[in-house]
This record gives C-alpha cells, sequence and structure tokens, in this order.
C-alpha cells in the first residue's frame, strides 16, 4: 500500500469514528488551579501512553545521538509552565525518531517525538521550539483525553486502528509500533480546534521563553518550498493537521495580533552545530527507504 493510501485509509478510518460521536467539552489544563486529580479513565489513557512510549523506545528505532537528544530536551524545558515543573507525576523528554519522513506527535503523559526527518529541515532552534510547543500543548491541554472521551466504544475503536496500522512498508515501521494514542497522535492529528488551541498557545510559549515567533510561518514557507521540489505528498506531521496553507496563515493571524514587530531568538548558530553530524544520517535513512527517486 502506498503512503498516501495509508495516510487516507487512517484520516478516512478517524473521520468516521470521531464525525459520529458526540463533542467533548475542554477541560483545565494540567497544573492550572482548580484542576482536579487525573479522572479514571484518563489514568488510564495515560498508563496505555506509558506502555506505548515504552514499546517504541524499546523498539530499536530511536536516534540515539547523546548531544543531540541532550539539546532538543533543553529546549523543550524552556517551554515547559511552571506550574508544572513542580509537579512529580509530569516529566516532559522527547526522544529521536530515525524517520526521514517529517513528522513530530506527542503522548499524553509527557513523551514528545520528532523524527530525524523534522530535524534535518528545519533551521534554527526557534523553528524547534515552535514545532515542540505545538506538541506540548496537546499534552498540557489533555486533548488525547478529550478526543477519547468522544469515542463511546473503544474496543471498537481499536480495532479500526489496529487494521489501519498493518506495515505500509518501510513508512509503516513506526506506525505499525504504536497503539490508539500513538497513532491518533502521529497520524490522524486532533481536531482543528484543538490544533489551533496548539498552534495558539504553543506561539505564546515560544515567545516566553524567548524565541523568535516570526519564525513560526517561515518554517511552513521552507518546507512547502522542499515539498515542491521533491514532487512528494504533505509530511505526516502537516498533512494529517490541518494543510499547510493554513497552518501558515494562522500562525500569521497570531503573530499580527500579539506578536507583531516582536523580535527574539533564533539560535541558528547552535542549531546548525548540533544538527550537523544528523543531516548525513538521515540522508542515508531517505535513501534506504527508497526515496531517492522522488527527490
Amino acid at each position: 500500500m502506498r503512503l498516501t493510501a495509508k495516510r487516507w485509509l487512517w484520516g478516512l478510518t478517524l473521520t468516521i469514528l470521531v464525525g459520529l460521536l458526540p463533542a467533548c467539552a475542554s477541560i483545565a489544563p494540567l497544573g492550572k488551579a482548580g484542576q482536579a486529580e487525573l479522572a479514571d479513565d484518563e489514568k488510564r489513557i495515560w498508563n496505555r501512553s506509558i506502555e506505548e512510549a515504552k514499546r517504541l523506545n524499546d523498539s530499536g528505532q530511536l536516534y540515539e545521538a547523546r548531544e543531540l537528544v541532550e539539546y532538543v530536551n533543553d529546549v523543550a524545558q524552556k517551554l515547559v509552565p511552571e506550574e508544572l515543573r513542580q509537579r512529580n507525576d509530569f516529566n516532559v523528554q522527547v526522544r529521536i525518531i530515525r524517520n526521514p519522513l517529517l513528522n513530530a506527535f506527542a503522548l499524553s503523559h509527557g513523551a514528545i517525538y520528532i523524527h530525524t526527518g523534522m530535524l534535518a529541515k528545519l533551521e534554527n532552534e526557534a523553528q524547534l521550539a515552535t514545532i515542540l510547543a505545538h506538541e506540548l500543548t496537546h499534552i498540557t491541554h489533555r486533548h488525547p483525553v478529550q478526543h477519547f472521551r468522544t469515542i463511546q466504544n473503544v474496543s471498537t475503536a481499536l480495532a479500526v486502528l489496529q487494521i489501519a496500522a498493518l506495515p505500509a512498508g518501510p513508512y509503516g515501521s513506526v506506525v505499525s509500533l504504536l497503539g490508539a494514542m500513538g497513532a491518533i497522535a502521529a497520524v490522524s492529528g486532533y481536531s482543528r480546534s484543538m490544533e489551533a488551541e496548539a498552534d495558539d498557545n504553543g506561539l505564546k510559549r515560544t515567545v516566553q521563553a524567548g524565541y523568535d515567533p516570526s519564525e513560526a510561518p517561515k518554517l511552513f514557507d521552507y518546507i512547502q518550498k522542499e515539498l515542491a521540489e521533491r514532487k512528494i505528498d504533505e509530511p505526516f506531521f502537516f498533512g494529517s493537521h490541518p494543510k499547510l496553507q493554513d497552518r501558515k496563515e494562522n500562525y500569521a493571524e497570531l503573530i499580527a495580533k500579539s506578536f507583531a514587530g516582536k523580535t527574539g531568538r533564533l539560535g541558528k548558530g547552535q542549531y546548525d552545530e548540533m544538527i550537523s553530524p544528523l543531516l548525513l544520517d538521515n540522508a542515508e535513512m531517505a535513501l534506504g527507504v527508497g526515496r531517492r527517486g522522488n527527490s
């Protein structure tokens, strides 16, 4: 099955599942005053996410360059809200997946995953922070539990997801390791309103951490250009979320409304230095999954 067909199947499956069920009311972000302890269903989601993360972490598909992993995690820590730094049960950890596809996703208990392909395409630390802050918002605003509370028959949903997750050649290697939590986060994305919330709140965190907000839409310009030159489909992260142009316009509107004229740190020199060893490795991965002819 081609990658485009695989993504279409994911989108159709999850659109049907969610579209037939009632929407869930938003809930308070983690760490906010008055926010209660996790409900039983959210505890189950966290436990399931932990299991899925362990399976992925033990799969041999992580990129284990220690200095780069530490660097990416240092950037993520700058974006974590202060109120969550005090929680003993919450710890954000970023891991890198050896995969040339452009993707990033998060699991509800605090795990964020970013592909080598995504890191290879970014131009600076501010752009990395934009992506990490977006994924972090999915976690802090409890989007996984909001999403799953719309699914009344979870066992049916899981059965359909397992069918959709059948391996699709080398592209399906990561997807096939993920259960329902990771599959929705990595492939289907969340509702348009949740994605918009992740863009909005994520950009605010990026600015609060001292990064230049104008880098957010530049990220989309760069990726659009690369995809056009390669003549390939939109990557998972952008293709499964609202489309590239929609996301770009959303960020531009947010900047014009709240951060017009705002400047900040780019972090280009350090990013280039840290990412340099990965570029060759990622290029070899891309060739290994047969992308030479598509580029």
